[in-house]
């Protein structure tokens, strides 16, 4: 479910897209620090993220560091460094 958000947004935008990257990578080299890793097949999702609390609660708080790190460090960025908005299309903007 995330292709709209990619390719509807961040891809056209561009700078929302280098932000995300940019926390993703900073929020994964927080769970590689605390060595977390699942065992099962299991999505990405907020049902299954208890498959990596299966091996101790710090490698689980490890977990979700980098999660939200990914996630409210790409929206903070993004607000950061802001991004032009692009005008919807059939649309004329109004010059004064």
């Amino acid at each position: 479910m995330t292709e709209p958000a990619i390719y509807g947004c961040n891809l056209r935008l561009k700078k929302p897209m280098v932000c995300a990257v940019i926390c993703g990578a900073v929020g994964g080299a927080i769970m590689g620090i605390g060595n977390v890793y699942g065992d099962a097949f299991a999505n990405n999702g907020v049902l299954t993220v208890f498959t990596y609390a299966a091996y101790g609660m710090t490698r689980f708080a490890f977990y979700l560091a980098g999660i939200g790190t990914a996630f409210f460090g790409a929206a903070a960025l993004t607000y950061l460094v802001g991004f032009e908005e692009l005008p919807a299309p059939g649309r004329e903007q109004n010059e004064e």
